[in-house]
């Protein structure tokens, strides 16, 4: 929850809607079961002051009784109303002014004295936060604008980390694009959560990323996509929520619009509920409906997600676990283990008549069928995998969880049969596997151009196209090229004169680069040509010529529908001396 903007002006509405949104907790509470903790996402109070914050006391109050959640399971952070505006001005306008670059945030949330200045803004709120939340165990970050705490709920540690983004705020528009964390209050803050060994990170900040300050934003959110599994937040007053991944890392945004805002908006909270065994969270958002003075309304999300492993298996010890287990899966045992610790990314999809790798993912966005659905079965043991990761012997984990991983590879054994294509392609990935058990494991791109190329033999152009886009970004160089290779050929398919012309700025990037190929220029040639661009068609095969003498006939061919489309012979004799140029070499 968020956004309650409480004040004393403000309180008949406030009962009104804050008392409907208790009772709807409490009738949650009674037909779901058990709430474990509570997140509140900031602007408890409208302007920082004492007395707002006694009507936060008496709120939280009532949250315990309908949650049944004691206050040492209620974690805040404050948000641009917790702060005391009118205080500390040339302070503010100085910080801000002068808070220009990460050296300048470091060098500032190293001085206790002139931070404590500007954190008198902030006074009454975390007199609030210390004296309410007095029994919450709490390692708050060296700056003292973040914390960590450490719970425990059904054998899953999951670390909260409180992440302070309204200590240079002032609310409204001014504050866009201004906004400060500081990675340094980040960095201590993810380090103080790692000693938690936690298998869930919960990151919260008042306001979402995008109105951090750019310099600050980049760093700060790349560090906490990446190792956090949630960042809660608040501000917006809209509900929303999105996924980023980062190197198989799922890190989901959520953002719980306003508790409060007046008698006639939508105002919201969310419930996030997590089935560990599954591998699936769902994120309910209730909003208020003026017109029935009530939270009715209710807007339901599903996705996947992945705990920490704290102790986790090795890839050999797990796969003679599953050959011991299962003597028929003992030839893929190491790469059904490599996918269960993702030290292997990607998984069998069918397509056409065949097979292809991509990752889950990828696989999620394809029809149902049982090579899917046994799938999703067979990874979903990765969160229990990574829960009792040396806490439970592997035999008895495997009687316990080991028949979606029969399925699953009884089924890819069965389909190897039918595809002998698939049995080679697991067979590299099981040799591999065995190789490097004990050893570092690949990077999730390794087979990344196989599946590009397999998906362009297939002529599926909508898979590869979207393929080829999520990996336009890879790290790895070639692969990247490749996506846009790829993604290129796709658009060639097209019919529509903007796909084709972006076709062309494609290919004009990837000829700009060292791994370009012969064919890329050809092919940058025939689509300017069909663009009625001769000149640039012309200059593109006279460079292929010369950068590629080996392939000279090719372009020569391609020159020659130019030269008939054109009647430039001028043209046409460099060609001819081209070609002349190669027989005599």
């Amino acid at each position: 929850m968020s956004d309650f903007h409480l004040h004393d002006s403000r309180a008949w509405a406030q009962d009104i809607v804050l008392s409907a949104m208790c009772a709807d907790i409490e009738r949650r509470r009674a037909d779901a079961g058990v709430i474990d903790f509570v997140l509140a996402t900031g602007d408890l109070a409208y302007a920082g002051k004492a007395d707002e914050y006694a009507l936060a006391a008496a709120f939280f109050e009532e949250v315990t009784r309908v949650a049944g959640v004691a206050r040492e399971r209620i974690f805040c952070i404050p948000g641009n109303h917790d702060v005391e505006r009118d205080r500390q001005r040339t302070c503010f306008s100085g910080a801000r002014y002068v808070l220009q670059s990460q050296n300048d945030i470091d060098s500032f949330l190293g001085s206790p004295e002139e931070l404590e200045t500007l954190l008198q803004r902030q006074a009454n709120f975390r007199r609030f936060q210390e004296t309410y939340f007095s029994r919450q165990e709490k390692k708050w970050t060296h700056d003292g604008l973040g914390y960590v705490s450490a719970i425990v709920v059904e054998d899953i540690s999951i670390a909260i980390v409180g992440i302070n983004t309204a200590w240079l705020s002032e609310g409204g528009s001014s504050d866009h694009g201004k906004l400060l964390a500081g990675e340094r209050q980040v960095i201590d803050a993810l380090s103080i959560a790692g000693e938690a060994d936690a298998n869930l990170v919960i990151a919260m900040g008042h306001h979402p990323f995008h109105l951090l300050n750019e310099f600050d934003r980049r760093p700060v959110q790349r560090r906490i996509e990446e190792v956090c599994h949630f960042y809660h937040c608040g501000h917006l007053h809209d509900p929303e929520s999105h996924h980023v991944v980062h190197s198989g890392t799922h890190c989901l945004t959520i953002a719980a619009g306003s508790s409060f805002e007046s008698r006639h908006a939508h105002n919201a909270y969310s419930i996030i509920s997590l089935d560990v065994m599954q591998a699936r969270q769902t994120v309910k958002t209730i909003q208020y409906k003026p017109t029935d003075g009530a939270f009715s309304y209710e807007n339901n999300k599903q996705s996947t997600f992945v705990i920490n492993a704290v102790r986790p298996y090795s890839l050999d010890e797990l796969a003679r676990a599953i050959a011991k287990f299962c003597t028929p899966l003992a030839s893929l045992a190491h790469y059904l283990s490599a996918l269960l610790i993702e030290a292997q990314a990607e998984m069998p999809i069918a397509v056409g008549n065949g097979h292809v790798f991509g990752t889950l993912d990828f696989l999620l966005g394809q029809a149902h069928g049982d090579l899917k659905a046994a799938t999703v079965a067979f990874m979903a043991i990765r969160n229990p995998l990574r829960l009792f990761g040396g806490q439970m012997i592997l035999d008895d984990f495997f009687a316990r969880y080991g028949a979606a991983v029969e399925r699953y590879g009884i089924l890819l054994n069965e389909l190897c049969t039918t595809d002998p294509g698939l049995r080679q392609k697991l067979g590299e990935r099981e040799a591999e596997m065995r190789v490097l058990a004990g050893v570092e494991p690949l990077q999730p791109f390794a087979h990344s151009l196989a599946l590009l190329q397999d998906l362009a033999t297939y002529q599926d152009w909508e898979s590869l196209r979207a393929q080829a886009e999520r990996l336009l970004d890879s790290p790895e160089r070639t692969v990247a090229i490749e996506a846009q290779r790829m993604l290129a050929l796709c658009l060639r398919q097209s019919t529509e004169a903007t796909e084709k012309f972006r076709a062309i700025e494609l290919y004009n990037e990837i000829t700009a680069d060292e791994l370009a190929a012969a064919a890329d220029f050809a092919a940058l040639a025939s689509l300017q040509a069909d663009a009625e661009d001769h000149e640039a068609a012309k200059k593109a095969v006279l460079t292929g010529m010369n950068r590629f003498p080996e392939a000279v006939e090719g372009f020569a061919a391609v020159g020659q529908k130019i030269v008939e489309a054109t009647g430039d012979r001028a043209f046409r004799d460099k060609l001819s001396a081209k070609r002349a140029e190669r027989r005599t070499a």
